[in-house]
């Protein structure tokens, strides 16, 4: 290696002892602080999200959120949620092994160029772009190993504290090996320190470290990977440890074994000595805050805050005795990284709790007030009166009533008046105690105490106790006066006309008004409120603001606002107060107003309650306050009076059942509002990958299919002081109509969105009610809290689509109009069409019975006047008359069948019609001598056939037969009826001589017989939709197929 500089010729070993030793003799003793602020703890573990209970580090990047890395990976923290991070599953460490599951992540580090990087105990380094975990361009710089610290200088140079002692040294896209002259042991991690001066300094072991700005330079000029080699620090430390930390002077802190100060490149200065469990061997991590206060991260005692005058030092709050490092966030907030207590932050106190470890006899105080001194009276129950005077509290002295203490209220004078057991006690501005006042009529249990700027002292005590003293003594009221017997008065307050007001546990309000006392003569209440007016719930406090308005308290139903002209509003938790028991009530003096109720407190800006009181806000903002400062489950009294105050330096005092609570209100004040970031983006449950607005200067249009049925918004709004009083409103222009309130879960749903531009703007405002975006007149939001979602129309949703559905439509609707006209002439078409038919079918049946019957009859008539007379013994020729007269009558009575059957609506269906054919060749074939047989489904299909097409295929059917009888010289007819979905088809088979050769088609004569059958059959079957063929059977014989369309059956 090669040295860059020769070190300067040291002092005699006996002389460099000698100066340090002798600066170490005039150091002084740290002491634990007495005065130093006090700080609230808030902690998170697993259970809210935290990847792991052993905390490494902390960061912050350049948009706020805070980032944890723990032994289970990295999370991602806006105040509210973690959002944890990881490698890709398929990344691997630097054996090739899978580091998934070994995500521990021991330093991390924010670097003005290439953003946070994180070390991981597999040996990658990981860098965060704004969007994603990927790997770091700059791993490629350094070494392959574990590294153990981080540390970045002003300029911007990375140093990189590996397990295994090495150390190397990246600026400008190169590294160089740092060899320290000093033997290291391995797994013990450096400490850093600019030295202001583009250098740092580097505390290893018992050696002390000076990396200069010429260094820098020479590391920079060099060639090769020999490195560079750093000499220890002339002045010889002995064997003590050594750690340091940067300082804003440019003088970076050092802890020299148990010695603490400041090193000045000589030697070090404003020594303090510490405790030896704080010493540089114990010391995890110094950091040094914005105040210049010291903040000590140890192995074993947690952490310590050194003030920044020094001498004095703190232990702070903390989940766990191990402190691995501590950070400050950009609001001022403390962090400490636990080593397996979670993420703790720290606050200055803006409270005081006064309760037994403050030093209270009891943690049960019923009331408070201020005298004219300043100081602060609490009625402590067992523990009596006690005063508060800059915070230090000062016990009765023995001689006052020992009695349990109930009520204080100061006098006009200086003094106070109190009350202890059932005795009421004054003192004058001295402090001397007068005798007990012995007025007969006082009540036993005095519960509210008010003195009125006249210096009347009003009294309350049980149902129908309410008095004040005059000069005539004590004096009460009774129903004649006013007073309801069966009400208790509940609280007491004087407006700025000088009328006394009393609330009474059943919702009642009266006020007693001097001057009427003056007019009449007499003391009396009169109602406060119209005679009208709807009952209140039990009044439990009473306010007047400097408008005239009367504030009230209830038990149940929030806080009425009486204005002076008489109009009323209710304040309850529809309009947005958390709970709506409200027993204590103070303004401040900010433009904020307090509650006190049964669950907590709160607090509200009055403009808002103004605004709320004109109709132009239906919720009011309230902020509350406890969980925030780490006071869970606060429960304010109720039924006392004084028992809230506000003291002459602003501070508000609570009496709660945990003591009484001293709140400076300037913990909510106007300041910056929260920065909001949109953090994720889904859709149906799907990630959509988001730019972030610091690199975009805006988040670009995301695109969304039109079929998207939920989309989910993840964001964030910054703050880490009191994430819980940052108050966040949204609106999706084109879908919501007005600002809608986001509550705590930072998170929106919304459901399918029709195609189109939208745009979520977010905004949120600080804990006095500030918002982010601009006024609303002018109508600008800033575009770091806007995004536009663009859903993209299916082709059946474009706008050139939905042009042509209308014209489709409308020719659809011309088309129906015209298909509906044309239906209905149809209609009327085929009405005319079946009354023509109704008058052919009538027609034919006239002609059948013309033709058939009449033919018959005519012949039955003339066979009828055959003479016997004339051939008297021609027996032959009279019985073939009659028998000739019984075969023409049978034949009429078949035609007759034969027409009512075809008339006939019973059987118009398949199944009755081949039944009839089946009989009627039955009958005609069995006549002849020809056997018959029938060849059908067993089971017909029920399918209707109208009376034509029964009657025609009958005939044709008839005549087939007719033909079989008389022209084939047939032994056998076989008939066959089949149907299939299109066709119903009946073929009639005789084994008879069959065609002739010159026999043609349907429609021309048989040869056989010379007449027009086959013919009919034809214009039979075609008249009714049907076809007729005739062919020679394979047997022989003749066959005629008849058939016809299963659609034109029914016609």
């Amino acid at each position: 290696m090669l040295p860059l500089f020769r070190p300067k010729p040291r002092l005699p070993a006996f002389a460099t002892t000698l100066v340090f030793f002798s600066a170490l003799i005039v150091c002084s003793h740290a002491r634990p602080s007495e005065s130093a602020a006090e700080y609230s703890l808030r902690e998170w573990h697993g259970s809210d999200g935290l990847p792991d209970e052993v905390v490494h580090a902390v960061a912050q990047d350049a948009q706020g959120y805070l980032w944890v890395a723990t032994e289970g990976g990295i999370a991602r923290f806006n105040g509210l949620r973690f959002d944890n991070f990881a490698p890709p599953a398929d990344a691997t460490g630097l054996d090739g092994v899978a580091s998934v599951g070994s995500r521990g992540v021991p330093a991390v580090v924010n670097h003005p160029e290439h953003g946070l990087l994180f070390a991981y105990s597999t040996g990658e380094i990981w860098q965060w772009t704004g969007r994603e975990l990927r790997r770091a361009p700059v791993a490629a710089l350094f070494s392959k190993g574990r590294i153990a610290s981080w540390f970045v200088q002003a300029d911007g140079a990375l140093w990189a504290d590996f397990l295994d002692g090495r150390l190397e040294y990246a600026r400008d896209g190169r590294v160089t090996k740092v060899t320290l002259g000093h033997s290291l042991l391995a797994g013990r991690p450096l400490s850093f320190s600019d030295d202001g001066e583009g250098g740092v300094w580097i505390a290893a072991r018992a050696a002390l470290y000076h990396f200069r700005a010429q260094d820098a330079a020479a590391a920079a000029a060099q060639t090769g990977a020999a490195g560079i080699s750093l000499p220890p620090h002339p002045v010889d430390f002995g064997r003590e440890e050594i750690s340091v930390a940067t300082s804003r002077h440019g003088k970076p802190w050092i802890v020299l074994g148990e010695v603490l100060g400041r090193w000045d490149g000589a030697q070090i200065a404003n020594l303090m000595q510490m405790p030896r469990m704080l010493g540089a061997h114990f010391v995890h991590d110094l950091k040094e805050d914005r105040e210049g206060n010291l903040w000590v991260g140890t192995r074993s005692q947690g952490a310590y805050m050194v003030r920044a005058g020094g001498g004095e030092y703190q232990l702070m709050p903390a989940s766990h005795r191990t402190v691995r490092c501590v950070f400050q966030d950009n609001e001022g907030n403390i962090w400490l990284a636990t080593n397996g207590g979670g993420l703790n932050r720290l606050q200055s106190k803006r409270f005081r709790l006064y309760d037994s470890s403050a030093g209270l006899d009891d943690d049960l105080t019923f009331t408070v007030s201020e005298d004219n001194s300043g100081a602060v009276w609490l009625a402590n129950r067992d523990g009596g009166m006690v005063r508060v005077r800059n915070g230090r509290i000062t016990k009765n002295p023995p001689t006052w009533p020992t009695g349990s203490a109930g009520r204080v209220y100061p006098c006009n004078d200086g003094g106070v008046w109190f009350t202890a057991g059932s005795g009421l006690f004054r003192t004058n501005a001295d402090g001397d105690l007068f005798p007990r006042e012995s007025d007969p009529a006082l009540f036993k249990n005095m519960r509210v105490m008010f003195v009125s700027r006249d210096g009347t002292l009003w009294l309350g005590g049980d149902a129908g106790e309410l008095g004040r003293f005059t000069s005539g003594g004590f004096v009460t009221f009774t129903p004649g006066d006013g007073f309801p017997a069966q009400q208790r008065p509940g609280a007491i307050v004087e407006d700025a006309q000088g009328r006394v007001i009393i609330g009474t546990n059943r919702g009642g309000i009266f006020v007693f008004d001097p001057a009427d006392s003056a007019r009449d003569g007499v003391a009396r209440l009169r109602p406060f409120r119209a005679p009208d007016s709807a009952p209140l719930a039990a009044v439990r406090s009473l306010l007047v603001d400097e408008n005239g308005t009367l504030w009230v308290g209830t038990g149940g139903a929030g806080v009425y606002l009486v204005t002076a002209d008489g109009r009323e509003f209710c304040l309850d938790k529809n309009a947005g107060l958390p709970d709506a028991m409200i027993s204590q009530m103070l303004f401040d003096d900010h433009g904020r107003v307090w509650f006190g109720s049964s669950h907590g407190i709160f607090s509200a800006a009055r403009a808002d309650v103004d605004a709320f009181t004109r109709g132009e806000l239906s919720v009011v903002r309230t902020s509350t306050f406890g969980e925030n400062e780490g006071l869970d489950h606060i429960s304010c009294l109720n039924g006392y009076q004084p028992h809230c105050w506000k003291t002459r330096d602003g501070t508000l005092w609570f009496t709660t059942r945990r003591g009484v609570l001293a709140i400076d209100p300037q913990i909510i004040l106007p300041g910056h509002a929260a920065p909001v970031f949109i953090d994720r983006l889904y859709v149906d449950g799907k990630p959509v990958p988001l730019a972030t607005a610091r690199d975009s200067g805006g988040y670009p249009p995301v695109r969304i299919r039109s079929d998207a049925r939920r989309i989910e918004v993840l964001f964030s709004a910054l703050n880490f002081t009191a994430p819980e009083r940052t108050t966040v409103r949204y609106r999706l222009e084109g879908f919501d109509t007005d600002w809608l309130a986001a509550g705590g879960a930072r998170r929106l749903v919304y459901p399918r969105l029709y195609p189109g531009e939208y745009q979520l703007q977010l905004d949120a405002a600080d804990e006095a009610g500030l918002w982010n975006a601009p006024d609303e007149a002018s109508g600008a939001v800033r575009p770091d809290l806007s995004l536009t979602l663009i859903v993209v129309p299916f082709w059946w949703e474009t706008i050139w689509f939905r042009a042509a559905l209308v014209v489709l439509l409308a020719a659809l609707f011309a088309a129906a109009v015209r298909a509906w006209s044309y239906r209905r002439l149809r209609r009327r078409l085929e009405l005319s069409e079946r009354e023509a038919s109704i008058n052919r079918e009538r027609t034919r049946i006239a002609r059948d019975i013309h033709d058939d019957l009449g033919a018959s009859l005519t012949r039955i008539s003339l066979l009828s006047q055959y003479d016997a007379a004339d051939n008297p013994d021609d027996a032959d020729a009279q019985r073939a008359c009659f028998d000739e007269i019984y075969t023409t009558t049978t034949a009429v009575t078949r035609s007759i069948n034969e027409i009512v059957w075809a008339l006939d609506a019973r059987h118009d269906n398949l199944e009755s019609m081949v039944n009839y054919f089946d009989s009627y060749a039955q009958r005609f074939l069995t006549v002849a001598r020809i056997r018959y047989r029938l060849y059908a489904p067993a089971r017909l299909p029920d399918l209707a056939v109208s009376s034509r097409v029964r009657h025609d295929l009958f005939l044709a059917f008839k005549e087939a037969l007719n033909n079989c009888v008389k022209y084939s010289a047939a032994t056998e007819v076989v008939v066959r009826v089949s149907i299939d979905e299109r066709t119903l088809a009946i073929t009639i088979t005789d084994d008879g001589r069959g065609l002739p050769p010159d026999a043609c088609a349907p429609g021309v004569a048989s040869s056989g017989g010379g007449g027009q059958g086959l013919a009919n059959i034809g214009l039979r079957l075609a008249a009714i939709g049907g076809t007729a063929e005739v062919r020679n059977a394979a047997n022989g014989g003749t066959e005629v197929a008849l058939s016809i369309p299963i659609n034109k059956i029914e016609t």
